[in-house]
């Protein structure tokens, strides 16, 4: 069986229960594969790269380009609407 086929099957099933803690368990069985593979694209900082990311930071700071905690918060609550 093929993996669209066997995903179809899976739509198929999941179609006719009523199971509501089935139901929950694949949710959070799909949002753990997801974060895992979230987590294996990333790669870790060495310490130049690190340093050189506080020194941006630290020019951002001092040339003004900062933004205040409600304007974050309005930035994504637009951005995810």
């Amino acid at each position: 069986m093929t993996l669209q086929e066997r995903k179809l099957q899976l739509i198929s099933q999941l179609t006719f229960t009523e199971n509501k803690n089935v139901i929950k368990e694949i949710e959070l069985l799909l949002k753990k594969a997801k974060i895992e593979e979230y987590e294996k694209s990333l790669k870790p900082m060495s310490k130049k790269e690190f340093i050189a990311k506080i020194n941006e930071a630290e020019e951002d700071i001092k040339h003004g380009r900062v933004y205040t905690q409600k304007e974050v918060e309005q930035y994504f609550k637009n951005k995810f609407k």
